[in-house]
């Protein structure tokens, strides 16, 4: 695969980008860990009462980032547990006041526990809707480069140098679901995702034309790191990982 780097300049060669599930053979693994489920949220009780996706929130960043996140929830959501009720987040938007809607958020965002007063309040908004509303916070993210051994089975695809550089994107998420009814946790759980992508070992960045001649912004390499890697994967991507162990922790979910 070949990047053009901008009009009259020399064509760099990038090689195969590789993504996470190629690096799974490699001992990348992800983790969850259930740390409450009230006795009566059971399989049968979530199917039988619709599922709300509230919010989405990442500490320290602004309200812009919550929708791509939001997307994501509900994707995994809709292809992992067919078997549940989801209703739009769009909807529950819809449903909230203001006031509301900011309280709740900004007090989930700052201290992963909505206060009580705009709990309730949500709660009794949201009931009509389903009986279940899921909040998630991404607490913490991590990016990491590594240089590491070509996993790839077929000579023809393999590296050159039997290795390749990884840039990895690593989340934590913390997700609680809220029986409406009740406005109290049913269940909780901690997440981790991952995402990466690779590059083959000993390609090199396009030469400049001149001193002043600046790299073009377009480029996939991180400028910001010795040597060459690629840009860090998009957020989202970990976060569908640490989904899908969300999904699959809630009860009646598909064995891992």
């Amino acid at each position: 695969m070949r990047l053009d780097a901008s009009p009259g300049r020399p064509l760099a060669l990038l090689g195969a980008v590789i993504l996470l599930a190629l690096f799974a053979a490699a001992g990348c693994s992800y983790m969850s860990e259930v740390k409450a489920k009230d006795n009566e949220f059971t399989a049968d009780a979530l199917r039988a009462g619709k599922v709300v996706v509230v919010s989405v929130v990442q500490v320290d960043e602004l309200a812009d980032v919550r929708p791509p996140y939001i997307d994501a929830l509900e994707r995994v959501l809709h292809a992992t547990r067919r078997d549940l009720t989801l209703v739009p987040q769009s909807r529950a938007a819809a449903a909230l006041d203001d006031t509301t809607a900011r309280f709740l958020l900004l007090g989930y965002q700052m201290h992963g526990t909505p206060e009580p007063r705009w709990l309730e309040r949500a709660a009794a908004a949201l009931r009509p809707l389903a009986r279940y509303g899921i909040l998630a916070r991404v607490d913490d993210t991590a990016v990491r480069h590594a240089d590491r051994v070509d996993p790839t089975s077929d000579p023809g695809q393999r590296s050159e140098t039997g290795m390749v550089r990884v840039t990895g994107q690593d989340v934590h998420v913390s997700i609680q679901v809220y029986d409406l009814e009740t406005a109290t946790v049913a269940f909780s759980g901690a997440y981790w995702g991952s995402n990466e992508v690779a590059l083959s070992e000993g390609e090199a960045m396009p030469p400049r034309e001149s001193e002043t001649d600046e790299t073009d912004v377009s480029t996939p390499y991180d400028s910001t790191v010795a040597g060459l890697y690629l840009k860090t994967p998009q957020l989202v991507r970990s976060l569908e990982t640490a989904f899908v162990e969300f999904a699959r922790s809630l009860p009646g979910g598909p064995a891992r």
